[in-house]
């Protein structure tokens, strides 16, 4: 089962705000390099450039495809190019969570996860009820006496 991300303004607006900033930076060294003779700087400014691209690339691979899928044996974890699988065996707890830690989500209002007793990952699901409950029948499944 698919859960998509939630992906929250407050998290998203001043990330893109940096971005812009970061872009008119780059764009005035470049326009301020290249109206002057070749030397060490104009490297430093182009790799400058290529490392915000790369970074802006990244950020929105990121805000694309971010999402948490329950499959049959694990949690698979998707936040743009970065992927984590957690088998559900190795889940020992999981609670709601308002942490600023980094974590693979868009969000302030998360889920911890938490490894072998551990805090493992924090996810930010849109459906966040749905998604707890469905991560409670995973790792506690239903037993069934004879």
């Amino acid at each position: 089962m698919r859960f998509e991300a939630r992906k929250d303004k407050k998290v998203i607006i001043p990330l893109m705000a940096g971005m812009l900033i970061g872009l008119a930076a780059v764009i005035l060294a470049v326009i301020d390099v290249i109206e002057r003779d070749y030397n060490e700087e104009t490297v430093i400014i182009i790799a400058s450039l290529g490392i915000f691209s790369l970074t802006f690339v990244f950020i929105i691979d990121s805000l694309k495809r971010t999402y948490y899928e329950l499959r049959s044996d694990s949690l698979f974890i998707r936040f743009g190019i970065f992927t984590q699988t957690i088998p559900y065996e190795t889940i020992t707890d999981f609670k709601e969570s308002r942490s600023w830690l980094s974590s693979l989500a868009w969000t302030f209002d998360r889920i911890a996860i938490y490894k072998n007793g551990k805090l493992s990952v924090l996810v930010g699901p849109l459906d966040k009820a749905g998604f707890m409950r469905e991560l409670g029948r995973k790792i506690n499944p239903p037993s069934i006496d004879f």
